[in-house]
């Protein structure tokens, strides 16, 4: 399925690999919580990098006789999937599949539920079929490359709306007044809305205030940080697409140790891209330098997990036990990355909460809260991750996303992340149910990184 982030006021989906099958194990855990390695299944990330073909008979065309129009009207008078649109009713459909105008882009709803991400059968040519959260149903979206898209194309080529798209609630079924432009173009959401004395304002909405927001004074940063972007954009020498070894292992608030049958000589399935170790190490060390002071934690690097082989391969495969599903953590687009932890000894990669059924058996997922979870921290950091303009996305467990995304709200109505991109457009996702997006499962242990193109290419 997809995701729409509003929270933030603010778009933000993500398309996925079918769903993982019962019965299917996920990286085991020790005791003490750390990863063990030479236990990895194939089931790691099911992170939405499918690049195989999406399967399926599509035995539809809206490009030809739209016959059985239901939006009332010539249908060549209505706008194409991928149109912006403020209703419904102008937006080309058919009986099967009607048109819909979905937070300001044309699209159309599924015949049925959709039978895998990303499948046709449901869909008419050129659109392809996922859900959205907290919604209803299922719906097509434009493929980029056979319509025109007046929205943003996502990092499966599906055209979805950015954050100047913008609809009339009352004839659009799907429109949140706040995601019209909210933050775009530089606007600023909460201009115009008053909020009472004991809330703020993040992304166009009023929120009450969590008094227990970090205080204390926030230092200079800046100056200090490592360059986010110390490559060349232009290939060669330094490329920014160059796949390295992230070196060196510990420094500027991280620590990339070995997991997963890896040892301190070895430590194979640490190579990324250029731009996106440069982005991680900007990141933690902007966490460490804004954070260091607050006194309810001490600051402890950031632990790194499974990123790409030095051949681009998936981490595993060298062993002939690839660690995750095809598509993903390769090439150096993806890293697995710990959250920041409280009432735990380091934050190397652990589940931040209860992650067994009432039975004993291992649901893969958080069953409860996050109450090893320093969401503050892990709030920054996810910010500052933001300042790529190549994110593709971040995904967390379902109990991780609510308290970090309240934490990124305060920190956006104070000065903390005051002006941050994240506060206007946040790309951070999650699955409180399983909803087949591929992020229900398997990240109560560590968050996912991805980019798409990169800086460079």
């Amino acid at each position: 399925m997809r995701s729409i982030v509003l929270v933030l006021a603010a778009t933000s989906l993500l398309a996925c690999m079918p769903p993982i099958g019962d019965g299917q194990n996920a990286t085991s855990v020790t005791p003490d919580g750390e990863f063990d390695p030479g236990r990895r299944d194939n089931n790691g990330d099911n992170n939405g990098n499918n690049n195989g073909d999406n399967n399926g008979d599509n035995n539809g065309d809206n490009n030809g006789d739209n016959n059985g129009d239901n939006n009332g009207g010539d249908p060549s008078d209505l706008l194409q999937p991928g149109s912006a649109c403020n209703c419904d009713s102008e937006c080309a459909g058919t009986d099967q599949t009607p048109g819909l105008c979905f937070q300001g882009i044309c699209m159309t709803r599924a015949s049925r539920r959709c039978s895998s991400a990303g499948s046709q059968v449901e869909c008419e040519e050129g659109l392809r079929c996922w859900g959205a959260e907290g919604q209803d149903g299922s719906f097509c979206w434009a493929d980029c490359d056979a319509f025109n898209c007046d929205g943003t194309c996502d990092g499966d080529g599906s055209c979805i709306p950015d954050s100047n798209s913008s609809c009339d609630s009352t004839c659009s079924e799907i429109c949140n007044s706040g995601s019209g432009g909210g933050g775009g173009g530089g606007n600023d959401p909460c201009e115009g809305v008053t909020c009472a004395a004991d809330e703020y304002c993040a992304g166009g909405q009023c929120y009450e205030r969590d008094m227990d927001i970090p205080a204390g004074r926030i230092p200079g940063c800046i100056d200090t940080l490592p360059d986010l972007a110390d490559c060349s954009r232009g290939g060669g020498n330094n490329a920014c697409s160059e796949l390295i070894q992230f070196d060196p292992r510990q420094a500027d608030g991280y620590w990339d140790y070995p997991l997963n049958g890896e040892t301190e000589r070895d430590q194979y399935r640490s190579w990324a891209r250029r731009d996106l170790m440069l982005l991680v190490r900007y990141a933690t060390a902007a966490t460490e330098c804004l954070t260091e002071q607050w006194d309810y934690h001490d600051y402890r690097p950031l632990g790194l997990g499974d990123m790409s082989e030095e051949n681009g391969e998936i981490p595993g495969t060298r062993e002939n036990q690839p660690g995750h599903p095809e598509g993903t953590h390769v090439n150096g687009h993806d890293m697995d990355i710990a959250y920041y932890q409280v009432g735990t000894p380091n934050n190397v990669l652990r589940s931040v909460c209860e992650h067994r059924e009432a039975n004993g058996q291992d649901a893969y997922h958080c069953t409860d809260e996050p109450v090893y979870l320093d969401a503050w921290r892990t709030a920054i950091f996810l910010a500052y991750l933001h300042d790529n303009p190549y994110l593709r996305v971040i995904g967390v467990d379902g109990r991780v996303g609510p308290p970090v995304n309240d934490a990124i709200r305060q920190l956006c109505a104070s000065d903390w992340l005051r002006g941050k991109s994240i506060c206007r457009q946040s790309k951070v996702t999650f699955e409180t149910t399983n909803q087949q997006r591929g992020w229900y499962y398997f990240h109560h242990h560590h968050l996912h990184l991805s980019l798409s193109a990169g800086i460079g290419r």
